[in-house]
């Protein structure tokens, strides 16, 4: 049986969804939208998103994490590839599972916000390695 995680601070949460534009390149453009903020104590707000493979997915933001709660295909339009089958099945497998982080759902969703996500780390690897020689180098 997994350890019970301890409830994650609803700061935290907030300034999450405060931070949403960091996503934004991992996310189909425009299409955060929040939903109408909770009084429930159960959760503190609900929003959705576009993946990138062309899937919308609600998340629900509580003491435990960031949920999926619902997924569908986004309307096709142009900024889309059709939606991959397997890609909808996978996130429909992730529904009502917790995730501490945006980060860790959208790694754990989208293969291609992960690519991205590598993408960048590698870049700043690279500079910070080239910073590191040229100051070395003095």
């Amino acid at each position: 049986m997994p350890a019970e995680r301890p409830p994650l601070d609803e700061n935290f949460i907030v300034t999450e969804l405060k931070n949403i534009q960091e996503f934004q390149h991992g996310i189909k453009p425009n299409s955060f939208k929040l939903l109408t903020p909770s009084t429930s104590k159960e959760y503190v707000a609900e929003f959705e998103i576009g993946l990138l493979e062309g899937i919308n997915i609600k998340i629900r933001v509580s003491k435990d994490g960031f949920m999926i709660v619902k997924a569908s295909c986004c309307p096709k339009d142009l900024e889309i590839i059709s939606t991959n089958d397997s890609d909808l099945e996978h996130v429909l497998q992730l529904i009502n599972q917790p995730f501490e982080t945006m980060d860790a759902l959208l790694l754990t969703t989208s293969s291609k916000y992960k690519k991205i996500f590598h993408e960048a780390v590698f870049a700043k690897l690279v500079e910070f390695q080239r910073s590191d020689q040229a100051n070395n180098e003095q």
